[in-house]
């Protein structure tokens, strides 16, 4: 990955003394040149420094819009406020894209700390980036297993629907890179583990709770849809519970451009969530997500997916056929939410204009949904900002490394165009 150097970038930031008071500094970036003058007039420049790929960008905090700046062979750093959150992510983007000028992420960049999580084709682990101490996850996948499988399109599909995917509720791609043996995504880290390990642990979610976690699902989704774009494995081990309570989808690798046609016909997703339309091999679109959102509403509430059974084809047969049942003494809004979601024809299932004025939904005002105004009861309990005690012991007690790779067939050593750098590559802060 390479970063193109930094557009001009100016304004005023306080700048720390030697005493601990800040004064207010009109600061320009040109270039790779940054520069500090009295103020906006010009006249009076009192710094001048080159951004290099030595340099080091620290931020303090998002709350306190502070952050450093340190060059190689200076004797400390210097401590900058921006005026609001905006102007310190601008800053420090433009500031850390100097650096990257001359200069390639690699897996080397990154201290591997645990990992979180492992599929067929690679791993998920939490690492911090060497030279600024920010915490990520980084998804590594095997080129070699994907193209023996066939699917090295899931992974290009995943990172592009990542990089395009600005909502509060997906995960967040920061940068993207690759060497001959393998493909790199780095997330944003979301300590609080999957839905998946919550529910196992805690047993079924409470109502209340699981109207906000459907909520925010809803809202994805149709930020999804709205760009053309299906989900297509929604499940609880996708679902990520941030620090605050609140959810991230993750995991895009089945995801689905539809941009270029309505439709599709691909058999994937996950067995006990699959949609009839996906079964029976015909011609689908983003209706399959509102059924997955039905599958995962009933368990979340009862502990069980409706239609499962141990042996597939039977379980596929009651998908096609079975009504749904439930539980006595289950909320009639509930019931009647989900069997709209579950209707087995695309064409009379639930889209989204009927789920947001579903009953189930009274009283939810959706533009708070998006600013996450409605907080869930259970906040994950976190320790530290390294702690991952939330994720499975049995992927967290494995070694923290990279493992090695075999060499990938030729033709998907280097995949042109794969790198990424986000447009503000500063990750949420941990507490």
């Amino acid at each position: 990955m390479s970063a193109d150097k930094s557009e001009p970038l100016s304004g005023y930031l306080d700048k720390k003394g030697k005493i601990g008071i800040y004064t207010k500094k009109w600061a320009t970036l040109q270039g790779s040149e940054f520069r500090l003058f009295r103020d906006d007039t010009l006249n009076a420049k009192e710094l001048t420094l080159n951004v290099q790929e030595t340099t080091k960008i620290q931020m303090e905090s998002i709350d306190s819009c502070k952050f450093s700046i340190e060059t190689e062979g200076s004797t400390e750093p210097l401590y900058f406020r921006a005026p609001s959150t905006e102007s310190l992510l601008q800053w420090i983007h433009a500031l850390r894209s100097c650096t990257y000028t001359h200069q390639s992420l690699t897996i080397e960049s990154f201290k591997v700390l645990s990992v979180l999580g492992r599929g067929n084709y690679g791993k998920v682990m939490l690492a911090e980036k060497i030279d600024s101490g920010e915490l990520f996850a980084i998804k590594s996948v095997h080129k070699k297993r994907l193209a023996l499988a066939g699917k090295v399109h899931t992974m290009l599909s995943e990172r592009n629907t990542l990089i395009n995917a600005s909502n509060p509720f997906i995960v967040k791609l920061f940068y993207a890179f690759q060497n001959a043996t393998k493909f790199y995504l780095v997330l944003e880290y979301v300590p609080g583990g999957e839905m998946f390990n919550y529910m196992s642990t805690n047993g079924a979610v409470p109502l209340e709770d699981a109207r906000i976690y459907a909520a925010e699902i809803v809202t994805a989704l149709h930020f999804l849809h709205q760009n053309d774009i299906i989900y297509r494995d929604l499940k609880p081990e996708n679902i990520l519970l941030a620090q605050d309570g609140h959810i991230k989808l993750t995991d895009f690798g089945f995801a689905k451009d539809l941009s270029q046609s309505e439709v599709t016909k691909t058999f994937c997703g996950t067995n006990e969530y699959l949609a009839p339309e996906v079964i029976s091999r015909v011609n689908y679109g983003p209706a399959v997500d509102w059924w997955t959102l039905g599958i995962l509403l009933y368990e979340m509430l009862f502990q069980t997916t409706p239609f499962f059974h141990q042996n597939t084809s039977r379980m596929f047969t009651r998908i096609l056929m079975d009504p749904v049942v439930f539980p006595k003494g289950a909320d009639p809004d509930v019931c009647s939410l989900i069997t709209g979601l579950l209707q087995k024809r695309d064409r009379k299932r639930y889209a989204y204009e009927d789920i947001i004025k579903h009953p189930f939904f009274n009283g939810i005002d959706w533009d708070k949904v998006l600013t996450k105004s409605y907080v869930p009861s259970y906040k994950p309990p976190i320790k530290s900002k390294k702690d991952v005690s939330n994720f499975d012991q049995e992927f967290t007690a494995e070694p923290a490394m990279d493992s090695v790779g075999s060499v990938a067939p030729t033709p998907i050593q280097r995949i042109a165009d794969f790198s990424y750098v986000a447009s503000l590559a500063c990750p949420p802060q941990i507490n």
